[in-house]
């Protein structure tokens, strides 16, 4: 309906940028929502803001509402699973048709990060920050925190080792003294088998 009004009375509509704001102005909850978002990511210069862009984009939006929300379910059982990689990997993949953006991105992946993550950001302010960047941020948190537990198994394992080792000699070396002892301390067993 409303690209038909914008068609009959084309010389109202010459400016793109006043046409995506007057469509914008009719948008009301999740629609205006998505709106307000295409509208900070075009003037960002992620995409041209024209309205042929914004046609396309609200069409591709809407009429694929249940691939969406299948993506969203999917993403929903991601877990970390011991690389952080991988699980933005997986995130991102479904969240190319779920497009999930801002807080709601930040604190669906904050909800499913391990303490050991969570502990490696205690610092870090994500307030303001894009979405890649968070992602980023975490990223970088996750593999520290995973380098920090991979040397730590590994100094555990040599530890583990070392001391195995060390057990091992401590114990031969008891052993053969306690032989030597008993064969010198007690004599007279060694005359009666004979």
């Amino acid at each position: 309906m409303l690209e038909t009004f914008i068609n009959d009375q084309p010389e109202k509509f010459e400016d793109s940028g006043r046409t995506i704001n007057w469509v914008g102005g009719f948008l009301q909850k999740y629609a205006g929502a998505w709106h307000v978002q295409w509208e900070r990511k075009a003037l960002a210069g992620q995409y041209p803001r024209s309205w042929t862009t914004y046609q396309n984009d609200i069409k591709l939006w809407f009429e694929n509402k249940e691939a969406r929300d299948v993506a969203y379910s999917k993403m929903g059982k991601i877990r970390y699973k011991g690389c952080i990689q991988d699980m933005f990997t997986r995130i991102q993949t479904f969240n190319d048709k779920a497009q999930i953006t801002g807080a709601a991105l930040k604190k669906f992946i904050l909800e499913r990060l391990p303490t050991k993550i969570l502990d490696q950001m205690h610092v870090v302010d994500l307030t303001g920050k894009t979405d890649q960047e968070m992602i980023d941020i975490i990223t970088n948190a996750g593999k520290t925190a995973e380098r920090w537990e991979e040397a730590r198994d590994n100094l555990l394992i040599k530890s583990y080792e070392t001391k195995d080792r060390s057990h091992k000699k401590e114990k031969k070396e008891k052993k053969d003294k306690h032989r030597v002892s008993k064969k010198y301390d007690k004599p007279w067993k060694d005359s009666k088998k004979r």
